[in-house]
């Protein structure tokens, strides 16, 4: 991607990010080594003009190059890169071309199964009578599955043959990291760190630094076509310390403009009318002066680029529980507590802020939320409560530890809840920037899962219940997705899928409508965000027990997310 004869190695320091940190204004060290290959230091022409060589300038390809819109000079031996436009272009021809050619095989194959009909009865009709009871025994069996729901379903192994179909069909919709493949890490030299796929499609079997490309046109304030999709567009987060780690490694990798959007910030959001001062009950140490407290890790984000008029977006929530005295005790709460409330009342009128602060649209392309980590958090607070007055009670400590083990099977009560409140939230989030008139995805922020990632041993955050936290967010997505898809199929689609899903349903207390499912499109626009999955194994480059480093997690997460946010718009322009 880059000339091979500057690429160079070296050590770097990480440096830890501040409430408030501009890195847009920052010097450039001709020697930074974090990403291999650096540019050289700026040399002044005798017109005063300051430039560096020219094989270092990012160039734009003129009206007038060849058909693929690149110069013949930058074609290498795979072949011309292709622009967006012209990606776009091929792959909208070859829909064209599939569907053409679908119905004229259908055509041709029904013409011969109809001029052989005869021919293979009387083959078939006498002699074999075993044969024909068997086809009739298959067709029913078709039809009752069909009746049940099951034709439209694919296994996961269907699935996961089908994705590599539609990847093997153009770059638009490839997605790398859905393949098997291997986390390369290196702790100096950022690029590097990157998810090395492993026998996968030609379309899909390598991963794009768009990190490195973004961090370079923001240092030389130059435009890489390549990263065109990132161009004017808003990115919005909900999560806790995790995704605050993110945002601000993100921010430090693309070289932008990260604010802390503390009390007094020109960003900031007022508080909930009648919320504004703590009551008697909510005090605690950190409520000092009667106040809430203005503490920079749960306050939100906001890193811009300026270069491409790309805004990303973070705000802290405490999962999906109400408010209790486990949130008001942390230095982190500040109100609303519910998550439905946070992102009405703080992530919602944020980004219009934000807008009309930078210019940045007011809808965004991506919304990934996490389910966090302050349930587990809870209910280790509970069982630690509940341990105790066993143990008050006169109880052996080793006999109330058996009853409360920090990492036993949770519960299906616990389950239950989990599961009812992650679909109220997804549903509820979705119903966001609906236009009326506008039914499905069209124009609507695509909706990213971060599931949760595999941590170190810890009884406040236990690994069963991390993994039990995973595994009800992909049911819910799953079940989410396959009420959309239902709904967007019609009403013979509805109808088989009310059989057997809609007892999932009324299991978690919920009324399931057709119509709100098409409204709120989630059969198209919802997604898991396999970062967590494909940080497994990668504890040694953990900060602590919970949160990991920069290099490998935090790069990986960064370029994970442009990739989504390629897709998205991709699928945009294909709609279009």
């Amino acid at each position: 991607m880059y000339p091979p004869s500057s690429r160079k190695r070296g050590s770097i320091v990480l440096v830890s990010s501040t409430p408030e940190v501009d890195t847009a204004n920052a010097s450039f060290d001709s020697d930074d080594t974090r990403y291999a290959d650096s540019p050289p230091p700026l040399t002044t022409t005798k017109s005063g003009r300051t430039t560096r060589p020219e094989h270092w300038q990012l160039r734009i390809p003129p009206k007038d190059d060849d058909d693929y819109g690149n110069s013949n000079d930058d074609e290498d031996e795979q072949g011309p890169l292709l622009s967006p436009r012209h990606l776009l272009e091929k792959e909208k021809e070859r829909r064209r071309k599939r569907s053409s050619g679908s119905r004229e095989r259908s055509s041709s194959l029904d013409s011969r199964r109809s001029a052989g009909s005869n021919h293979h009865h009387r083959h078939t009709a006498g002699g074999r009578p075993w044969l024909r009871a068997f086809k009739i025994t298959v067709a029913l069996a078709a039809v009752f599955a069909l009746g049940m729901g099951v034709g439209w379903e694919t296994t996961s192994r269907d699935k996961h043959h089908e994705t590599l179909l539609v990847q093997e069909a153009g770059a638009t919709t490839c997605n790398p990291y859905d393949q098997h493949g291997i986390l390369h890490v290196n702790q100096t030299v950022w690029g590097e760190n990157k998810w090395e796929p492993i026998g996968a499609p030609e379309a899909c079997d390598s991963t794009e630094d768009w990190l490195g490309m973004l961090y370079k046109a923001q240092m030389r304030n130059e435009f890489d076509q390549r990263a065109e999709f990132a161009r004017n567009r808003t990115v919005v987060m909900m999560g806790d310390s995790v995704d605050r780690g993110h945002i601000v490694d993100f921010c430090e990798f693309v070289h932008g403009s990260l604010q802390g959007v503390g009390l007094e910030h020109e960003l900031s959001i007022p508080y909930p009318p009648g919320k504004e001062r703590p009551t008697a009950e909510q005090m605690s140490k950190y409520t000092t002066g009667g106040e809430w407290p203005d503490f920079e890790q749960s306050r939100p984000k906001v890193c811009y680029l300026g270069r491409y008029n790309l805004a990303v977006i973070f705000v802290f929530y405490y999962g999906f529980r109400p408010l209790d005295n486990f949130i008001i005790t942390k230095q982190h709460y500040y109100p609303p507590a519910l998550a439905e409330d946070r992102f009405d009342q703080i992530l919602l009128p944020l980004i219009s802020k934000v807008s009309q602060r930078y210019g940045s649209p007011s809808i965004p392309t991506l919304l990934s939320i996490s389910p966090t980590f302050w349930g587990l958090l809870r209910l280790s607070q509970e069982d630690d409560l509940a341990r105790q007055e066993l143990v008050d009670s006169g109880v052996s400590w080793d006999d109330a530890v058996k009853v409360w083990e920090p990492f036993r099977t949770m519960s299906s009560k616990r389950v239950e809840v989990l599961e009812r409140r992650m679909r109220e939230f997804l549903k509820y989030v979705a119903k966001a920037w609906r236009v009326e008139g506008v039914e499905g995805a069209q124009k609507r922020p695509r909706i990213l899962w971060r599931a949760l990632h595999h941590v170190k041993e810890h009884h406040e955050v236990p690994y069963t219940g991390v993994q039990a936290v995973d595994q009800v967010g992909r049911a819910v997505v799953d079940s989410l997705k396959r009420e959309g898809q239902a709904a967007e199929g019609g009403h013979s689609t509805w109808g088989r899928w009310a059989r057997t899903w809609s007892g999932y349903a009324t299991l978690v207390g919920e009324d399931v409508s057709e119509t709100e499912a098409r409204r709120a499109g989630l059969g198209q626009r919802l997604r898991v965000d396999e970062w967590g999955s494909l940080m497994l194994g990668m504890e040694k480059y953990f900060r602590d027990d919970l949160h990991p480093k920069q290099l490998p997690g935090g790069y990986l997460w960064g370029n994970m997310m442009l990739h989504q946010l390629k897709m998205a718009v991709d699928d945009e322009a294909l709609e279009a």
